[in-house]
């Protein structure tokens, strides 16, 4: 063995405890991932002065490989971590900085609080407990610091002198007991100024079994200090010394901030700079609408990985190159992508943050979140999507020395508190290989949306579960979730050259189920909203189509009107491909406006007038219309007949913005066939013809609208327009009611509760657009329908 080769047979040694290892032996295929590759960076760097990108060992995954390169590599080595001036004010690291910042906020938070749990072996000293616990907190000083604000209004930290250790011993009886106390103590939150920012209670249950309960709050550790306080503590009650330790946090942290400066924080924020540039909103679908401010309640849905879709994955994972990580990864951000209609996933993940060999032995808050982006828009295969998954990890561990908060900080701009920065959800892989990932879940709190965290313990089967806040997740839906990401696994592991709109993500069952009511409901051929429009007028020309105030608007009138507007609008080139911007007060101008549009094979964007003129610049400057029709006059001799161009029904018919409470506003592209198959599948249901009177109620803004407005002219129906004073009047909306003689109304559940007694006319009441949380008082003949969610 070369002195490289000799050096590397160690580290591999010490870290995968496996002997015997040669020089051609795969890294990941001996145990290996990415967090012990980054300690195999580490101490190269260390003992070698080499900074290597953690890539490198993906690329070289050999002895041999790898010892060729470092041969080959030059370059100066980040500075090693000394032992600070203490009569210095000590600077809080990044990571706590952010900590403390969000406890200002909310002082009373037990969010960030993190439990440890160490079996014990009965007989129990509690003397013997305290002492051990008091040499370990004087051996690390973190666990006697305290972050004190100072006049200037900037935290640092404080150390406290060594001194004994409270210890709390509840004798009780059952285990239960004990959790229901230890709950309690977790609630109650840590003053960081005052501190001590550590609890420590000794659980003796009657039945045996006793255990060392460590509350402390997320300042001071995280799950690797967790392994290095059990390892400890159960060293020292056993008469083990421990040896002293070089460097301590507090000398971590300055030099922290000291290197992470300059040339070197440039490189990093470059990256992420490119990498995040136009970050996405993850808009999971919830339960319930998401609260103005984020609440912090949780829920756990545990699973479990079968064995053979265990052993597919890691086979794809070795053939692929990738680690159990990577593949895992890339399984959720499609799984994601499925489930939100959404083709740019950020997904956040833990790394220890130890990349350091000095770091290694010390109890302190390390943990840094790297923040994934997958895009999925050209629809790659699962092998592609693993490839791409693979690069982005490596590139983003070769640029982990960035803290999250500065990532936040430096992306961004508007704080939304109803949301995690940056990322609403995360990925956490743990092992049970000695890296300090832990397996500890929580069901009763929840950092972001979604947590996903999958537990590898080497064996046959891989143990999962999914953290959800329940704010606004049902705990039904997530075990949903949880059965449909073990699918959508089996089928990436079945096959891999598939595309991933192909991979299934429900079972045999609910495929079936799914494909019995699409047959139910589109007994129809597609067709676009013009075709059947026009079918309509053609077979009723004389029929009312529109009401407006005393005007009315026949089939044949409204058809002339919209051909107008769409042989003008053809003339100056619009057509398929094109959006048009309708910018008209609610009328039947606006009817034959948006009839026009859609006659010429362009989309038309709805404007409600009574918007704020920001909210509409934005529209207007995202969309970027081809024509903004604010009238329908159009000048003397155009054409009025039908201009005879077939419609696509996989054209967009119509573009409709979000409210842009999560951010900025995001338009929202519906097909023809969208619109004309919901149609046609509630037709037959609720038998709508000729003989129905609708009202066009709601903000043509809202996709509530479209289902107002073609619900009534695609079946022969009238539709009544209601002027914006007489929405916002229930008197005046319910007299007009009974002059129409409407007979389907459609109403959001906040809106009807306004109304008084219906007229005797009215037989279907059609709530959407919000959740239905409540049930209607039951009138005679009247049918009330929830149809929440139903255009897109």
């Amino acid at each position: 063995l070369t002195p490289t080769q000799e050096l590397l047979t160690n580290i591999w040694t010490e870290l995968l405890h496996h002997h015997h290892i040669t020089t051609t032996d795969d890294f990941f295929d001996l145990g290996g991932h990415s967090l012990l590759a980054t300690q195999v960076i580490s101490r190269i760097r260390s003992m070698l002065g080499i900074d290597l990108a953690t890539a490198t060992m993906f690329d070289h995954p050999t002895i041999a490989e790898l010892a060729i390169v470092i041969d080959a590599a030059t370059g100066p080595a980040a500075p090693p971590i000394t032992p600070a001036d203490r009569d210095l004010p000590l600077p809080l690291s990044y990571a706590q900085q952010r900590l403390w910042f969000l406890q200002q906020l909310d002082p009373d938070t037990v969010e960030y609080h993190v439990s440890t749990v160490i079996p014990l072996a009965d007989p129990i000293d509690p003397a013997a407990v305290t002492t051990a616990l008091t040499a370990v907190v004087a051996r690390h000083e973190i666990l006697r610091t305290r972050l004190v604000a100072g006049s200037d209004g900037v935290a640092y930290q404080v150390i406290d002198s060594p001194a004994p250790v409270p210890l709390e011993v509840l004798e009780t009886a059952t285990a239960d007991d004990a959790r229901m106390l230890l709950a309690r103590q977790a609630q109650t939150p840590f003053d960081l100024a005052a501190g001590p920012l550590l609890r420590a209670t000794l659980v003796r249950p009657a039945e045996g079994g006793s255990q060392l309960v460590l509350t402390m709050h997320h300042v001071i550790t995280d799950a690797w200090s967790a392994d290095i306080l059990r390892r400890e503590l159960t060293a020292l009650l056993t008469g083990a010394s421990l040896p002293e330790l070089p460097i301590q946090y507090a000398d971590y942290a300055v030099w922290q901030r000291q290197w992470l400066a300059g040339p070197v924080l440039d490189a990093q924020l470059g990256y992420w700079r490119t990498q995040l540039a136009d970050p996405p909103v993850l808009e999971l679908p919830t339960d319930r609408p998401r609260p103005a401010v984020r609440s912090a309640a949780g829920g756990l849905v545990e699973f479990t990985i079968p064995a053979d879709v265990t052993t597919r994955l890691r086979e794809l994972s070795r053939q692929h190159g990738t680690t159990m990580f990577m593949t895992l990864t890339a399984a959720y951000a499609l799984f994601l992508a499925r489930h939100t209609g959404q083709d740019d996933i950020l997904i956040g993940t833990p790394v220890a943050g130890r990349g350091r060999a000095e770091t290694e032995g010390l109890i302190g808050f390390f943990v840094n979140t790297l923040v994934l982006r997958t895009q999925l828009d050209d629809d790659p295969t699962f092998a592609e999507l693993l490839a791409r998954t693979r690069t982005t990890a490596l590139n983003g561990y070769a640029h982990q020395d960035l803290p999250f908060e500065q990532l936040v900080d430096e992306l961004v701009h508007h704080r939304d508190r109803s949301r995690t920065p940056l990322i609403d959800t995360v990925f956490t892989y743990a092992t049970t290989g000695g890296d300090g990932g832990g397996w500890a879940p929580e069901g009763s709190s929840a950092k972001w949306d979604l947590t996903l965290t999958v537990l590898d313990a080497g064996g046959e089967t891989l143990t999962a579960a999914l953290q959800y806040s329940t704010a606004l997740f049902d705990h039904a839906t997530v075990t949903d979730w949880a059965a449909r990401f073990s699918v959508l696994l089996a089928g990436a592991a079945a096959d891999v050259d598939a595309p991933v709109s192909q991979l299934p993500v429900l079972d045999a069952a609910q495929r079936a189920w799914l494909a019995e009511c699409n047959d139910a409901g589109m007994s129809v051929a597609p067709s676009s909203i013009v075709e059947v429009f026009e079918a309509q007028a053609a077979g009723q020309p004389d029929a009312v189509a529109v009401v407006d105030g005393p005007h009315n608007l026949t089939y044949a009138q409204l058809n002339t009107a919209a051909n107008r507007v769409a042989w003008s609008l053809l003339e100056a080139g619009t057509g398929p491909g094109t959006v048009v911007a309708v910018r008209i007060p609610c009328s039947a101008d606006l009817v034959i406006a948006m009839l026009g549009v859609l006659k010429t094979g362009a989309a038309y964007l709805p404007i409600d007038v009574h918007h704020p003129d920001g909210r509409i610049d934005t529209l207007l400057h995202d969309a970027a219309p081809h024509v903004v029709l604010t009238e329908v006059d159009v000048p003397a001799g155009v054409r009025d007949d039908n201009p005879g161009r077939r419609v696509d029904p996989g054209l967009p018919a119509y573009v409709i913005y979000t409210s842009g409470s999560t951010g900025t506003p995001k338009g929202v592209i519906v097909g023809h066939r969208s619109v004309t198959a919901l149609i046609a599948a509630t037709t037959g249901r609720y038998g709508f013809g000729p003989d129905d009177v609708w009202t066009l109620f709601h903000s043509p803004a809202f996709d509530f609208a479209v289902w107002e407005l073609w619900g009534a002219l695609l079946t022969g129906g009238r539709v009544v327009i209601v002027g914006h004073d007489q929405a916002r009047d229930p008197a005046a909306f319910t007299a007009l009611l009974a002059e129409q003689q409407v007979t389907v109304l459609n109403q959001t559940p906040s809106a009807f509760r306004h109304l008084g007694p219906l007229p005797p006319t009215v037989r279907l009441v059609i709530f959407g657009g919000e959740a239905l949380t409540y049930q209607p008082d039951p009138q005679p003949a009247v049918e009330f329908v929830n149809m929440f969610g139903i255009t897109e």
